[in-house]
């Protein structure tokens, strides 16, 4: 029986998941994949997670890419065996299901446990790690051979608010999308399940800035221990959709749509995302 925490796609449709582990080294970090959504699932990667000495993984896992060129990438949290290593991140290319070795990735400049509850993807080399229970440790770095440079720190509106999921382009904006899932003391409930959409060209200075649009998961007021949370861009019916998952208390599903003020002449929505709504879908519990 496969115990699954997180869980990815690539852009052509494959799916990953992975396990959760407190100590790498005597429980190994499990990835597995199915080709498609009705697939047999395979052990894609067993192993360390990059780490000889263990480290806990499996809060947080996303995909960039197509199955074939691609990776995976998942934060790392605190090791249980001595010496404790600085935590980040790792990355693992996907290579039509044929996993290599994890590449634990490491720098200067930002706060252990960065990346371990919430990280994006931004384009093929950056990642962007957002550090629970703080506004201001949030981190952009770049690179992916093993040693990243910090590009700097990022402010975001709130503390306890986190991503996992790669970012994507919406009517031509790079959006990034964040869950808080508790309020600025820090306590990890769901006093908030606040789910908002900000526009990703605003990461390229101090900070994100102020949300395109926002709204509360309509399901659930309970605790989230673990922190984990889960964002991912997707289509229904043509229109683009934000799922968004607070664990212990659902799934909701939003659509994206322009808000009437952007319509121009002729009818023709304007592209850019200056003023959009959070459109709920129904729910799962």
């Amino acid at each position: 029986m496969r115990r699954l925490s997180t869980v990815t796609v690539t852009t052509d449709g494959v799916i990953y998941a992975s396990n959760l582990t407190t100590a790498s080294q005597s429980s190994p970090f499990k990835i597995y994949r199915w080709a498609n959504e009705s697939a047999t699932p395979t052990t894609f990667y067993s192993g360390n997670a990059g780490y000889s000495l263990g480290v806990r993984a499996g809060d947080s896992l996303t995909s960039f890419g197509d199955d074939a060129t691609g990776f995976l990438a998942f934060g790392t949290g605190t090791a249980t065996s001595a010496p404790v290593p600085t935590n980040y991140y790792s990355l693992l290319y996907t290579n039509l299901g044929t996993a290599g070795s994890a590449v634990s990735m490491s720098g200067t400049g930002v706060a252990n446990l960065s990346f371990r509850t919430g990280l994006a993807l931004i384009d093929a080399d950056t990642v962007l790690g957002m550090a629970a229970g703080s506004t201001t440790n949030n981190a952009l770095v770049t690179g992916t051979t093993g040693t990243w440079t910090v590009d700097g720190l990022r402010t975001i509106q709130n503390v306890n608010e986190r991503t996992i999921s790669a970012a994507a382009t919406v009517y031509s904006t790079p959006v990034l999308a964040t869950i808080q899932i508790g309020g600025n003391g820090g306590t990890l409930l769901t006093s908030t399940n606040a789910v908002r959409l900000y526009d990703l060209t605003g990461v390229s200075s101090s900070g994100l800035g102020t949300p395109l649009a926002s709204a509360n998961i309509a399901v659930g007021s309970l605790s989230n221990g673990n922190g984990n949370v889960g964002v991912a861009f997707g289509t229904l019916s043509g229109d683009p959709v934000l799922y968004a998952m607070n664990t212990n208390n659902g799934i909701q599903a939003f659509q994206i749509v322009p808000e009437p003020s952007t319509v121009a002449v002729a009818g023709i929505c304007s592209l850019g995302l200056a003023a959009v709504m959070l459109r709920r879908r129904g729910r799962q519990a």
